[in-house]
């Protein structure tokens, strides 16, 4: 929750309105991660990216399989309406995997956690 000022009253009600994957100076005191920082976050933003077990099969006579996977994005929805997206690509090499990234498919699982009862803790 971003309002500044008087606009923040907490008692009725916090309003999601920037997605970020650091904390920012969200109360405007120019202190990043102070203590009104972190009253004013309002929900949790969780994503899972999960790898199918095989590769996908190499192409006959081929030395690599085919396939052109693009890395998977999360948070690029915009959730809730009218708040910027923070979408986010995850690099999902393995070191020393001895198959390519790209011979796998993948699957972005999301959810958006709020912080319930956000407004009574004291300011």
């Amino acid at each position: 929750d971003t309002r500044a000022g008087a606009a923040f009253d907490p008692s009725k009600g916090v309003v999601i309105n920037r997605w970020s994957g650091a904390m920012l100076d969200a109360d405007g005191d120019g202190v990043t991660g102070g203590a009104g920082d972190y009253q004013r976050i309002s929900a949790l933003r969780i994503a899972v990216v999960a790898r199918a077990k095989a590769p996908e099969r190499q192409a006959a006579g081929a030395a690599a399989c085919s396939t052109t996977t693009a890395l998977p994005v999360v948070f690029a929805g915009v959730e809730p309406t009218g708040v910027t997206t923070a979408a986010t690509t995850v690099k999902v090499a393995v070191a020393n995997d001895p198959v390519d990234w790209k011979c796998y498919r993948y699957r972005v699982f999301e959810t958006i956690v709020p912080i319930r009862n956000a407004a009574w803790r004291p300011l």
